[in-house]
C-alpha cells in the first residue's frame, strides 16, 4: 500500500538537511571571524541548554503538543539564539546569524510538535509565537540604523531576573 505522505516526509528531510547544513555553515563563518568569543560563548550556550534539558523530564508523555512542551521549545530556542547575539556585529554576522534564527525556528517546531507529522497549517498560534521569538529585521540605509534581532529572552516565573 502506498503512502501518501511519503512524498512529503522524503521532501521535508531533505528541507531540514538543507537548513541544518546552512545553518552550521553560518555558526561555523561566525566562529572562524570571532576566534576568541566564540568558544566561551558557545559554552555558555551548551550550559543553559542542559539546564534547560533538566525541564524536558517532567514534558507529559506521549509526546504530543502543549504549552509544556511550547515553553519548553522556546526556552532552547532563547538559550541558542540569544547565546550567539553577542557575535553580531556586521552586516555579513547579522546575515550569518539570520540563517541560524531560520534553523532554530525550525528545530523548536519539531520539540513543540513532539510526534512527526503535525506541520503548521493556516494560522498556527504556537508557530506564530515561535517565530515571533525570532524576528529579525534589516533597515539597509544606513547600515548603522540596523535593527537587531529582538529576542524575549524573559526569566520564567519566580526566578532570578539578574542572571
Amino acid at each position: 500500500m502506498n503512502d501518501p505522505f511519503e512524498k512529503l516526509r522524503q521532501q521535508e528531510q531533505v528541507n531540514l538537511r538543507r537548513l541544518g547544513h546552512n545553518a552550521a555553515a553560518a555558526l561555523s563563518r561566525l566562529k572562524h571571524r570571532y576566534p576568541n568569543d566564540y568558544p566561551m560563548l558557545h559554552l555558555r550556550v551548551i550550559e543553559r541548554c542542559a539546564e534547560i534539558g533538566q525541564a524536558e523530564l517532567t514534558l507529559p508523555s506521549p509526546a504530543l503538543p502543549s504549552d509544556a512542551r511550547l515553553d519548553y521549545a522556546l526556552s532552547q530556542m532563547d538559550a541558542w539564539a540569544g547565546g550567539y547575539l553577542p557575535l553580531v556585529s556586521t552586516l555579513a554576522d547579522h546575515d550569518d546569524y539570520a540563517l541560524l534564527l531560520k534553523s532554530y525556528v525550525r528545530k523548536a517546531w519539531i520539540i513543540y510538535r513532539g510526534i512527526s507529522g503535525i506541520e503548521p497549517f493556516g494560522p498556527n498560534r504556537p508557530l506564530g509565537l515561535i517565530q515571533e521569538r525570532c524576528v529579525c529585521q534589516l533597515d539597509l540605509a544606513p547600515f548603522d540604523t540596523l535593527i537587531w534581532p529582538h529576542l524575549a529572552l524573559v526569566a520564567p516565573a519566580g526566578a532570578d531576573a539578574s542572571v
